[in-house]
């Protein structure tokens, strides 16, 4: 049984006053000792099981159920270690918003199947925003048709589950026959910033805390040469300012689609020049991909991408006032021409400048069969590769298909995590972990993370504040994807780590440690209450509960 849920949001009680020379040995002693044993049991007996973290990656966890499809997943971490975990949910034959907070142990903190944010009625699932602002609120911005023509809202959803702006939330002030693709970004200093494409134009309206706007007009980008602009990312920087993405079309449906980005400040002025920053023109972009970015934490960026014509992974690193830090339309992740790379991700360490880019490595050799891989490159502050020309093979080719690659900075070195082909539609979801150096951190790698053989979509992954990476995705176990999850620990292992003075293996130590440790006074060799293996509980396993309260 599980009781993490009951008291996760307790604080604790006051230490018992006690002192470590007068041992609990007298009748009253003995009586308080049954008595809170009573207690102990009665609390358990009373505490339904709860969902957690699982540590078998056939049983991973799963946040959404209902009939139809759960899809398109986001995550944002929670300064709790928990996370917001988002996603749009076809149970009524439209799709809907709906939002669920998850603590450290992956604890559902609100309703199984989340709480509803909009009741919408498209019936295909659509790109939409999903951020966390400086007081812990998740941000949400989507496209609307609960009142009349398609239109950006965004909202505000607060720890408790509140909708802070109100059950309609804020409209943007734009609607018509194309608004699409929004993103909500936090600013550092409290306020928010909505973008959203409008006909072939990209708009941005900045919000404050309140959801009133602050801008008298949306920031209006459109290209004088007749391109359209499609939305790539969206994400706070420095000095209350954000960073947008975007993808930059010819006028023309087979002209080439390239990557550009401006930087604004609180008022909505453009910091990377009077007109976007050319991040990549070198060739083009897949048709249909919108390659998104990450902050280095210091006010820039870095983007990574793959083009067509050949297919290969490209990253840039972008500082705070706009220079390019790798060579104009990025460094490339391999030189090994013969191959095709795609879906690249890249993670970024700020405490070493370092920047590691993961992706999909394909080869079909001269009987035209297919072989993949996953690989690795890690990049020197001016974009010099690092794990030589060719990368690093962090799984071997193979005839098995490889694809969703995600990855994130641990340590001095990054974890990545992949779906592999196990039949035709049917993946399982794998983990490695590699040091600066591309040696393997985990010997048992990769680590199963999902095995159950099913259709999987929509990958997305995050680190919690311990370091620690939430994954969330849609499987088609049953219908057509309910929503699952899965925490990977940076040591490698699933599930809540161990804690000896958890007595109660409910991954939080609380009360119900403490009462199981008084229950069991005395002698109890190889007992969970004797914290300190003297097979003896006594005092000092009471003093290592409390210390590690």
């Amino acid at each position: 049984m599980t009781y993490t849920c009951l008291f996760a949001n307790l604080s604790p009680p006051p230490p018992p006053a006690f002192h470590p020379q007068e041992p609990l040995h007298s009748q009253g002693d003995l009586q308080m000792r049954t008595n809170l044993a009573i207690l102990a049991a009665a609390v358990i007996a009373a505490t339904p099981a709860a969902a957690k973290w699982s540590d078998d990656p056939a049983q991973n966890l799963c946040l959404g159920d209902r009939p139809n499809q759960q899809g398109q997943p986001r995550m944002v971490a929670t300064p709790d270690g928990g996370c917001y975990v988002s996603w749009l949910d076809a149970a009524d034959g439209d799709y809907d918003v709906y939002l669920q907070r998850l603590d450290a142990n992956g604890c559902e903190l609100w309703p199984h199947n989340g709480v509803l944010v909009a009741d919408r009625s498209f019936t295909s699932n659509q790109c939409y925003g999903l951020d966390i602002d400086t007081a812990g609120n998740a941000l949400l911005a989507f496209r609307d048709d609960r009142s009349g023509p398609d239109q950006i809202t965004a909202n505000k959803v607060s720890p408790d589950g509140t909708l802070l702006w109100g059950d309609a939330g804020i409209q943007m002030p734009s609607s018509g026959p194309l608004v699409a693709q929004p993103k909500i970004a936090a600013a550092s200093d409290g306020n928010s910033v909505v973008a959203w494409v409008f006909g072939d134009d990209m708009m941005l309206q900045r919000l404050d805390q309140d959801g009133s706007f602050l801008w008298d007009e949306p920031v209006t980008l459109d290209d004088p040469d007749g391109g359209i602009f499609w939305m790539n990312d969206l994400h706070g920087a420095d000095d209350g300012s954000v960073i947008l993405s975007m993808r930059r079309d010819g006028p023309m449906y087979w002209d080439p689609k390239h990557i550009w980005a401006q930087k604004f400040d609180p008022d909505g002025k453009p910091l990377w020049g009077s007109t976007p920053l050319v991040v990549f023109d070198g060739g083009s972009i897949q048709f249909g991909n919108f390659p998104g970015f990450i902050p280095d934490g210091l006010g820039g960026a870095v983007f990574s991408w793959y083009n067509t014509t050949p297919l290969q992974c490209h990253v840039q690193h972008v500082s705070a006032a706009g220079e390019e830090l790798f060579p104009h339309n990025g460094a490339l992740a391999s030189t090994v021409a013969w191959r095709k790379r795609t879906n690249p991700s890249p993670a970024y360490n700020p405490d070493t400048d370092q920047t590691f880019l993961f992706w999909v490595e394909q080869w079909v050799d001269d009987q035209f069969i297919d072989y993949w891989a996953v690989y690795g490159q890690k990049f020197d502050n001016a974009g010099a590769r690092q794990w030589t020309d060719a990368g690093l093979p962090v799984v071997p080719l193979e005839t098995i298909e490889r694809q969703q690659v995600r990855s994130l900075i641990c340590d001095d070195g990054a974890m990545v995590f992949w779906a592999q082909e196990t039949d035709f539609t049917e993946y399982c979801l794998q983990a490695a972990r590699v040091d600066a150096t591309g040696d393997s951190v985990w010997p048992d790698a990769p680590v199963p993370v999902s095995t159950r053989p099913t259709d999987k979509s929509k990958l997305f992954a995050i680190a919690n504040t311990d370091g620690d990476a939430f994954l969330s995705w849609s499987d088609a176990a049953y219908e057509l994807g309910d929503l699952y999850a899965q925490n990977v620990n940076t040591d490698g292992t699933l599930g809540i780590p161990d804690n000896p003075a958890d007595v109660t293996g409910d991954g939080i130590v609380d009360v119900l440690d403490l009462l199981a440790v008084l229950a069991a006074w005395g002698p109890c060799p190889g007992c969970p209450e004797d914290i300190n293996g003297d097979d003896v509980v006594d005092v000092l396993d009471l003093l290592a509960v409390l210390a590690a309260w």
